[in-house]
């Protein structure tokens, strides 16, 4: 599913449904999300012969795909709402020009990549990893019980001396980094142009994160001496949260592709704006006097004009 949807948005990007989704960004969240997938595919290999060496290569490589995969997956998502947040929030307030194309908003999501980078580089460079045993009471091999023989399971595991600092490293910017999602879908949550207002998704989508973790932290701990479980629990929570935000992001967009001609996709600047028959939120915030107010109005469309026409090829977006 995520490379189908990866393909949709190359082979689509300049349709108007895919385009006005900045299909660039819309890449790197399928990327991250093919990275969270592979993350469970190396969780569940077999380290039964494997050297020491190999298995802490494999405890690095889980834990790299799946902060990547969290940072490239929802940086890109909020990065892409935060052109929208200055667009119509920030120009307002501040009333200059906002410059956003896509190549500034690749470079942040490659910041929060590079942090995660770094962390892992400090890491294996600062703190050495060993392969810890740990065994557990003998069971009677049942095949044949009259031998009385006795297997001894063993489980091994990577261990470093400092690890639980670099986890809250890591875990304290992905808690900001969802905490900066939830302020953007906070704050866009007005905007009357539907192609552009994923804050519901956003929203969704941190939720389901965050009642995943609640639900499978706690199970984690109780049942750490089962490999199975330490290994079903959180592959099945990877793959339902991925997918779930797949689906909420991308689903969407596939429904306007095939549903509604290229031709017919506008977006009512106007009402979206506070002209005509219907004010928004952004309208009723830009102040008390007539003139205030169509300055800024007229600010914030020509903001989104910039933005819109960058989409184009060669003739501007229709209006």
């Amino acid at each position: 599913m995520g490379l189908a949807f990866l393909y949709l948005n190359i082979r689509y990007k300049a349709k108007r449904a895919i385009k006005l989704s900045s299909p660039p960004l819309g890449n790197l969240t399928l990327i991250g999300s093919l990275l969270l997938y592979a993350s469970v595919f190396a969780s569940g290999w077999d380290d039964t012969d494997l050297s020491d060496t190999a298995i802490v290569f494999k405890c690095h490589l889980e834990r790299i795909l799946i902060s990547l995969g969290l940072s490239l997956s929802f940086g890109s998502i909020f990065v892409k709402t935060y052109r929208i947040h200055a667009i119509f929030t920030l120009a307002v307030k501040r009333f200059k020009n906002i410059d956003l194309p896509d190549w500034k908003l690749i470079g942040g999501v490659a910041l929060i990549a590079a942090v995660d980078c770094a962390i892992f580089t400090l890491w294996v460079a600062l703190d050495s990893t060993t392969v810890e045993s740990r065994s557990f009471e003998p069971k009677l091999n049942m095949t044949e019980p009259e031998k009385e023989l006795f297997d001894v399971p063993v489980i091994r595991y990577c261990d470093s001396a400092h690890a639980q600092y670099f986890i809250i490293a890591i875990y304290g910017v992905k808690g900001i980094l969802l905490t900066f999602g939830l302020f953007l879908a906070w704050e866009t949550r007005n905007i009357a142009v539907s192609q552009l207002n994923d804050s519901k998704y956003i929203a969704a989508s941190v939720y389901v994160v965050c009642l995943t973790i609640v639900l499978t932290v706690p199970t984690m701990t109780l049942l750490a001496d089962d490999v199975n479980m330490t290994f079903a629990i959180p592959g099945v929570a990877i793959v339902v949260v991925n997918t779930t935000v797949l689906c909420l992001n991308f689903i969407p967009k596939v429904y306007l592709l095939v549903s509604v001609n290229d031709k017919d996709v506008r977006i009512s600047m106007m009402q979206s704006m506070g002209y005509g028959g219907e004010t928004t939120d952004l309208g009723s915030r830009s102040g008390s006097h007539a003139d205030r107010t169509n300055k800024q109005k007229q600010m914030v469309l020509e903001q989104l004009c910039r933005h819109l026409q960058r989409l184009q090829h060669a003739k501007s977006m229709p209006l």
